[in-house]
């Protein structure tokens, strides 16, 4: 088991709206490995935003993924993700995001390898 802690800082400058901010992240988390072929990782914290027009907005972050070797070549990897982000739609304050993903890789070589992966993103915007 290892312990994690996670700090990330993202500047938005918008070219004409009038919700730049600033934000910082904190996250904790941990990363186990159950074997040698299942590996697990999870954070989770919060975002403090800091618009520039003033006010500020603190959310919650999760995290997660689960890794499997199915063989010698071949994994499978299933993400997950929930925040409250900067949104993509004018006129909209913050975006709720949810994003899903499963990702197979197989190595043919040990150069050449193929992904194959599906992706779901959920977002409400307020």
């Amino acid at each position: 088991t290892v312990l994690v802690g996670d700090y990330r800082f993202q500047v938005v400058d918008y070219v004409s709206a009038p919700l730049d901010s600033t934000t910082h992240f904190a996250l904790l988390g941990a990363e186990q490995s159950f074997s040698d072929s299942l590996k697990a990782q999870i954070r989770a914290g919060a975002s403090f935003r800091s618009f520039q027009q003033g006010g500020n907005e603190v959310d919650p972050v999760f995290e997660g993924a689960l890794n499997y070797v199915l063989g010698g070549r071949s994994s499978i990897s299933w993400t997950v993700g929930y925040s409250v982000e900067q949104p993509s739609e004018p006129g909209s304050l913050s975006q709720t995001t949810l994003r899903t993903g499963l990702q197979l890789r197989h190595s043919f070589t040990s150069r050449i390898s193929s992904t194959l992966g599906f992706n779901y993103q959920h977002n409400e915007n307020q």
